[in-house]
């Protein structure tokens, strides 16, 4: 009886193949591109040894023949080709004529040149994940079918198509960043993030827009950029329908509608929407005061403060009372003054039922029934409910007579003197 042959393997080189965006390729060194195209050639040889038949793939040859550059179409490339392509065609499409982000400063030969020399690579050449969905929201191992996800991690359940996808994916339980940076000691979980990171410090940015020559140290924030000339606003809020460029400013904006607030103060426990929320009412808390007037050095917790009080010394009083046509530095004492017009009091207190148009006044007011006196004079320690009377009664020992009669040049301490002075120039008293 005639030894069976060797078996047909059933498994096929994509099941064991990796494959990168341009991008992706680009963020490996040497040596990680060296070891890539080690593990290619050790997933083929496998197969050859159990039995696989098929023709050789079109990335082991590019491998074996040297080629240097072995990353496939970026999505979006994808997305511009005639149709969708299988992995089973013919071959695999390494860098085609397109590029996604041509850079800035490529002249028209050179894009031609560089694009004839990256003909070479194209030659019967297929998207590996063509027919795939290429939805931006979705990552490389969701758009594959579960069959070519066989590695799956314990903690989650979520399913990788190789291992090293995998590992890179449980640090996000482990906590594990074993990549940090030599120059702020910050650790990355990939080793891909640790360089873009150190652009912060570089300061490169090889991302470049067409339309107005920004610059951008990594794609993500050149895409989005991109929709400040389009307009696209690609995510909408389901619940009202508004829309946003980026996907983090509709998450942000979700939490108006579900009430979430994932930031908590450490010190008072106080909650916040957004992470900026939380540091700039930390500096309640730390007294840190990072802005500062350029005119007298006073230093502010807000920009929004720095820049209504930059209005003291420019006299800019850009809102104006519709009543009267009086200006103000900031729109809140326009509100306050509005009041004045109106007769609106919304403070009431609650002992007296007393109503207040500033909510500062009916604070004083609520004093005159809870005895507090929190302005305490230095000199008697004597307390008021109110700064102003604090001030005043300060001039008792000091003799200050800030307010003076311009008939008879005589001085007072309070303005309320000076006005029943005038009356004894005036006559008005004799007529009462």
């Amino acid at each position: 009886m005639a030894a069976a042959g060797p078996a047909q393997v059933q498994v096929a080189f994509e099941d064991v193949a990796l494959y990168f965006t341009r991008e992706e390729w680009e963020l490996l060194s040497q040596r990680e591109k060296h070891l890539y195209r080690d593990q290619m050639l050790r997933n083929y040889w496998a197969l050859i040894s159990l039995g696989y038949s098929g023709s050789k793939p079109d990335l082991i040859h590019r491998i074996e023949v040297g080629e240097a550059e072995l990353w496939i179409w970026d999505a979006e490339d994808s997305r511009e080709s005639s149709g969708p392509e299988s992995p089973s065609s013919a071959g695999h499409r390494i860098p085609g004529g397109t590029r996604a982000q041509p850079e800035c400063e490529e002249s028209a030969a050179g894009k031609q040149d560089s694009t004839s020399h990256r003909g070479i690579h194209a030659q019967d050449a297929v998207h590996p994940r063509g027919g795939l969905s290429q939805r931006p929201d979705v990552t490389t191992h969701q758009r594959l079918p579960v069959g070519r996800r066989p590695h799956s991690c314990i903690d989650c359940g979520k399913r990788f198509s190789n291992p090293f996808t995998l590992n890179q994916h449980q640090r996000t339980h482990t906590g594990e960043r074993p990549y940090r940076c030599s120059d702020c000691d910050k650790g990355f979980a990939q080793i891909a993030y640790l360089r873009i990171h150190q652009r912060t410090h570089t300061g490169e940015r090889p991302r470049c827009c067409t339309s107005c020559g920004k610059r951008f140290a990594h794609s993500s924030s050149l895409r989005t950029h991109q929709r400040t000339h389009t307009r696209e606003r690609p995510y909408r809020c389901t619940d009202c329908g508004k829309d946003f460029a980026e996907i983090a400013h509709l998450r942000i904006h979700q939490r108006t509608h579900n009430g979430e607030r994932p930031h908590r103060c450490a010190d008072c426990n106080k909650s916040f929407a957004q992470i900026a929320h939380l540091r700039r009412h930390q500096r309640t808390h730390t007294g840190e005061l990072p802005h500062h007037c350029a005119d007298c050095g006073k230093g502010f917790a807000q920009i929004a403060y720095l820049r209504t009080h930059q209005r003291t010394h420019t006299g800019e009083r850009p809102y104006r009372c519709a009543d009267c046509g009086k200006g103000f530095a900031q729109i809140a004492h326009l509100r306050i003054h509005q009041r004045t017009h109106s007769g609106e009091r919304p403070y009431r207190c609650i002992d007296c039922g007393k109503s207040f148009a500033e909510n500062s006044k009916l604070r004083i007011h609520q004093r005159a029934h809870t005895g507090e006196r929190p302005y305490r004079c230095a000199d008697c320690g004597k307390g008021f409910a109110e700064s102003s009377s604090l001030r005043i009664h300060q001039r008792t020992h000091t003799g200050e007579r800030p307010y003076r009669c311009d008939e008879c040049g005589k001085g007072f301490a309070q303005i309320g003197h000076l006005r029943k002075h005038q009356r004894t120039h005036t006559g008005a008293a004799a007529s009462l």
